[in-house]
């Protein structure tokens, strides 16, 4: 948990440098990592998570008790999936506090592996994240949606550059098998400040099991 810490990085290379990753996770129906309470200026990059969470998300910014939300954090290059075939919930996952969002954090080049919720997902006071070109790969799934963002009162989201699809990076591979309803990104947000640009969704094969499910690109709200 990185309650109320600031400026501490994870960086899951050897010696820092390269780009390969030489640490590995495994969570047992936990999540990774919790930023709480004014969680600020951390990073957390080229990590390996597997993780059967079935709740909140892998990495979860939650509440503050403190003067202001999780903000201005970090995560990069890392990679995110299911453990021994225990998909979690969500990635990564967002639930700020009433008057203290959780605000200004990006995720960044990472892969979201094999999900059975979303691979992102925002929820109540959550602002001006950045999500720049990560992969979304979610294999063989039900219901999935690769990013998910419910807060009309927020804004500044900036979503580009992404791949969803595929079995992976970038939309590669053989096709994704997905069942039921399908959507790609979906938004209900603020209704200025926001952008949702270069994202690709491809290589996904389709089923509709029950005769009224959708599959739906992007739907903005």
């Amino acid at each position: 948990s990185l309650g109320g810490g600031n400026y501490v990085t994870i960086d899951g290379r050897a010696g820092g440098t390269g780009t390969t990753s030489a640490l590995n996770l495994i969570c047992y129906g936990s999540p990774a990592f919790y930023f709480v309470n004014s969680g600020s200026n951390n990073t957390v990059r080229y990590v390996n998570i597997e993780s059967s969470s079935q709740s909140n998300g892998v990495i979860s910014f939650l509440n503050s008790s403190a003067t202001t939300g999780n903000q201005n954090n970090l995560i990069e290059y890392c990679t995110i999936g299911a453990l021994s075939g225990s998909r979690p919930l969500n990635c990564i996952y967002s639930l700020g506090s009433a008057g203290k969002k959780n605000n200004n954090n990006t995720i960044r080049y990472c892969e979201f592996r094999d999900f059975l919720g979303c691979g992102i997902d925002l929820e109540s006071n959550s602002t001006d994240f950045t999500i720049l070109g990560n992969s979304f790969i979610t294999g063989f799934s039900f219901n999935a949606t690769g990013i998910h963002i419910n807060d009309t009162t927020s804004s500044g989201f900036q979503i580009t550059d992404n791949f969803i699809g595929g079995s992976d990076v970038q939309c590669g591979g053989t096709p994704a098998e997905l069942y039921q309803n399908f959507t790609g990104i979906r938004m209900a947000v603020g209704n200025s400040g926001s952008d949702v640009d270069g994202n690709v969704i491809s290589n996904i094969k389709w089923a509709n099991s029950f005769g009224t499910d959708m599959f739906i690109g992007i739907h903005l709200i």
